[in-house]
């Protein structure tokens, strides 16, 4: 019989092949990327600062003492401290019935601090041996609850109580979004969120039994189970595709000469399986009159339908008529790095924008480009908002891809360095989302498939244009690449480092240029 942990609940929870995939194959074995530019773990930044805040939250436990051994020894090294009184343990570990769960915070607690609700269940339910009651702290480097995390508890919950451990209270320790870091030391009661989650614990702990149950059916049978296929089987970024992807039953088995439906843009899962019930799997076998569509959706249905790009020219020229084609035409894209462990003066995930290529293409259709880069992490980005000004014309629009990030990022800016408000307010109010035309259904291809992100659509209307041959081929890359550069001694790699971002950032901004050239020419 396979051990079921709390990762298997959760990967069961997402999708029952995958969990017996990852049980029978390498994970690693079939990720249809190259491993020198797409790690199969996450980055090694946001590794850190998921173990750097388990730290940090330990230090709120007076007394704490840490299991550090796995397996067997882990469970028994785990009971040994508990029969040692200890107030709390990290990385606390038990086992019942073929199922594992480890932990992040085992602390006592008092009879008073016990939930009632949550007592009486568990008599009814469990019977417990290890002396005195627990509560259960799971850490999580989120800045909000989300309904896994409580499933997450719930498991263990389930496990220590079938273990022999008495559960009490269940709490979520998360980041705290509105903290700033204005010193070296962190307070970790100002930087982390405690919140108790027992009652909501409760509500999933009657129908756990029956998921665990159905888990342990998916690990131990010899066929591998069909599950629904999502859009997240085949995420957009490179390092969250699903490793099975090429051998999965349930894609082996589409049509080529089709488009999966989850290509549909904004289509909820409710609303897939409600086509799913229909026997509807692909796009082009929608009806466009379907009352289920939205404005969104309505014109990609039809382009499959059409086999040819849905074009909108009146709105296209409505939409470039707000360019004053005599004044010089700004072209602008950045990327940001965001971190968990703020540094000093900035707040978790805050976004700290570390790389921009402009161009602006004059009314002689000259065309001027211009690349910043930072090599440290900046405290206030003084010299990445200078840049900004420096590099972009004074009049004239400024065309951006989603422009919602941009201004947000500008903004930013404004609060950290208040005397170039005037100057980077300019850039906000001057700027329009290229994105629109395509967003808003005014040029839609099939080949976009679904999407309309800078590289798809830069891809499919500039056919020299790819990305495939650069070393960072992905924006999900870019703070990954970035980290490392600012952190390494070695000069050489420093500037391959720079040229590779440098190059990424530069065919966005090429694609931007493009995409207007493209869209203009259109008659």
């Amino acid at each position: 019989m396979k051990i079921l942990s709390k990762t298997d609940i959760m990967r069961h929870q997402q999708c029952t092949t995958k969990l017996a995939l990852d049980k029978r194959e390498n994970p690693r074995k079939d990720r249809p990327l190259d491993e020198s530019k797409h790690p199969h773990i996450r980055s090694h930044y946001r590794s850190e600062g998921g173990y750097q805040i388990e730290d940090i939250a330990e230090t709120m436990f007076d007394g704490i003492q840490r299991s550090t051994l796995y397996g067997v020894r882990g469970l028994l090294e785990t009971q040994s401290l508990v029969f040692a009184k200890a107030p709390s343990i990290a990385q606390a570990s038990a086992q019942s019935k073929g199922n594992y769960a480890r932990a992040d915070i085992l602390a006592k607690i008092s009879q008073s601090q016990v939930n009632p609700e949550l007592r009486q269940y568990i008599r009814e339910n469990y019977t417990s041996t290890y002396g005195g009651n627990h509560a259960l702290y799971e850490i999580k480097s989120a800045t909000s609850i989300r309904k896994d995390f409580i499933l997450d508890l719930a498991f263990q919950t389930h496990v220590f109580e079938s273990s022999g451990y008495k559960i009490g209270r269940a709490y979520l320790i998360t980041v705290n979004k509105d903290f700033q870091r204005n010193s070296d030391q962190i307070n970790p009661h100002e930087f982390l969120n405690v919140t108790d989650v027992t009652d909501k614990v409760l509500e999933e702990l009657p129908n756990l039994s029956e998921r665990i149950e159905q888990a342990h059916l998916t690990l131990n049978q010899e066929d591998i189970p069909l599950s629904t296929i999502y859009k997240q089987c085949k995420h957009t970024q490179p390092d969250k595709i699903c490793p099975h992807i090429s051998y999965c039953p349930n894609w082996t088995n589409l049509d080529p000469e089709k488009t999966p439906i989850f290509y549909l843009p904004y289509l909820s899962t409710k609303k897939q399986d409600q086509y799913a019930e229909d026997n509807v799997m692909y796009i082009e076998d929608i009806d466009p009159e379907d009352k289920k569509l939205t404005k969104t959706q309505t014109p990609v249905v039809l382009a499959h339908k059409q086999d040819q790009p849905l074009i909108k020219l009146d709105k296209i020229q409505e939409f470039l008529g707000q360019v004053d084609t005599d004044l010089p035409i700004s072209f602008l894209d950045f990327e940001t790095f965001t971190k968990v462990i703020p540094e000093i003066g900035h707040k978790p995930y805050q976004l700290i924008p570390i790389l921009s290529s402009t161009g602006v293409l004059y009314p002689t259709n000259h065309l001027v480009r211009h690349d910043f880069i930072e090599i440290s992490m900046p405290s206030n980005s003084r010299f990445f908002a200078e840049s900004l000004i420096r590099n972009i014309e004074s009049t004239g629009t400024i065309f951006s891809w989603f422009m919602q990030f941009e201004k947000q990022v500008v903004k930013q800016l404004i609060d950290m360095n208040p005397d170039l408000e005037e100057d980077l307010n300019s850039i906000c109010d001057r700027m329009l989302d290229l994105r629109d035309p395509f967003s808003k259904g005014y040029y839609v291809d099939r080949r976009f498939e679904g999407l309309t992100k800078l590289k798809k659509v830069g891809e499919v209307l500039s056919q020299d244009l790819s990305y495939s041959g650069l070393e960072v081929d992905h924006g999900s890359l870019v703070g990954d690449k970035w980290y490392e550069m600012i952190n390494s001694d070695d000069i050489h790699k420093r500037n391959e480092i720079i040229t590779n971002l440098q190059k990424y950032c530069s065919m966005d901004t090429t694609s931007l240029v493009r995409i207007y050239q493209f869209l203009k020419d259109l008659n």
